[in-house]
């Protein structure tokens, strides 16, 4: 068994605590994954390491609510499952300064509690993974990437302090990664873009988009879908190379569909759809995010009404009124464009 469990097994690991205690801190694991997958990705270190470590620092709040004794069932938690370098993450990534004094929260441990993390605390041998934890773990909030000062701020509100030298090591964190990524920390890390829970990925699962389920996400930014002609259209967008097709998901089911048109310099959204549950959830502003972040595109441009300005409007792109005959009378639409070298 190795010392610490490869994505998928770490994702389990993570469900199965959620289960057991819902709660916020599991996407403030997924943040802080994500913030150390990143961060490790720049400076050279072991990317998928980074990732799993970051996602199960938190894992003894699987055993409910506690404050320092999180530390404790998470070490010994992991501990027993054999994965060691997980085990010391779960107990270093509260002591910056490797220290109990600095830890901020309630000492609620029982003596041999204290004992097993005073005593594993001075045996440490501190590394830049342990390092990186503790920093990810002060800017990774249960919505996604906060400012580090906000973040420490929020918890220094909540618990009515701050070790003014844990504090101080927080901010040398930043700047010893910032140096060795040779980049701004929040540019790394994707702070504005970035949110827990959600994934977006191109699909090209025929099976999948050519199926009732596909469908039914997809139908309502059809005009009098049936699943005919959904088909129909899919396989065409199948068979052209220069149409994309992106997905997002949502605490692993899918919650978005987008279309992309990527034949011409401006490309065009051809349709895009969000499942009625995660409307509201930011799920369509992140799919248009990571669409045309992968395809690396400058200028993306869309067609719409007035049941669909507002969002795109939200998603900011600039728009223009135009209006177009039909049969019934005359139809309000709009030519939207984002630009994504200006961010308008």
């Amino acid at each position: 068994m190795g010392k610490y469990p490869d994505r998928e097994k770490a994702e389990q690991i993570l469900r199965e605590a959620e289960e057991r205690n819902p709660g916020p801190w599991g996407n403030h694991s997924r943040t802080a994954a994500h913030c150390a997958e990143k961060i490790a990705e720049h400076a050279g270190m072991n990317a998928d390491k980074a990732y799993v470590l970051g996602l199960l620092h938190d894992i003894g709040r699987r055993f409910g609510k506690r404050h320092l004794g999180h530390v404790s069932d998470g070490y010994s938690y992991m501990m027993s499952l054999g994965y060691d370098e997980v085990a010391q993450i779960c107990l270093t990534h509260s002591f910056n300064q490797k220290k109990m004094e600095g830890y901020v929260g309630k000492f609620d441990t029982s003596e041999e509690e204290t004992e097993l993390i005073r005593t594993k605390l001075a045996e440490a041998q501190y590394d830049d993974y342990d390092r990186l934890i503790q920093l990810c773990d002060a800017i990774s909030g249960a919505e996604g990437v906060m400012n580090i000062i906000d973040r420490m701020s929020d918890v220094k509100r909540r618990y009515g302090d701050y070790d003014p030298g844990k504090w101080n090591a927080n901010l040398a964190l930043k700047e010893h990664f910032e140096q060795r990524m040779g980049m701004d920390l929040y540019e790394a890390v994707e702070k504005d873009r970035f949110r827990p829970g959600l994934k977006v990925y191109r699909c090209q699962e025929s099976d999948w988009l050519l199926s009732e389920e596909a469908f039914e996400l997809y139908a309502p930014c059809m005009y009098q879908p049936t699943f005919e002609k959904y088909a129909g259209k899919m396989m065409e967008y199948l068979s052209d190379s220069a149409v994309r097709i992106y997905v997002c998901e949502r605490g692993g089911s899918r919650a978005g569909i987008l279309v992309l048109d990527c034949s011409r310099e401006e490309a065009v959204i051809l349709g895009i759809a969000v499942s009625e549950a995660c409307r509201g959830c930011g799920v369509g502003q992140y799919l248009i995010r990571g669409a045309t972040q992968s395809e690396k595109l400058k200028t993306v441009t869309a067609q719409t009404d007035d049941d669909a300005i507002g969002f795109y409007r939200k998603c900011g792109f600039r728009d223009e009124e135009t209006s177009e005959e039909y049969p019934n009378g005359t139809v309000v639409r709009y030519i939207c464009t984002l630009s994504l070298e200006t961010g308008n």
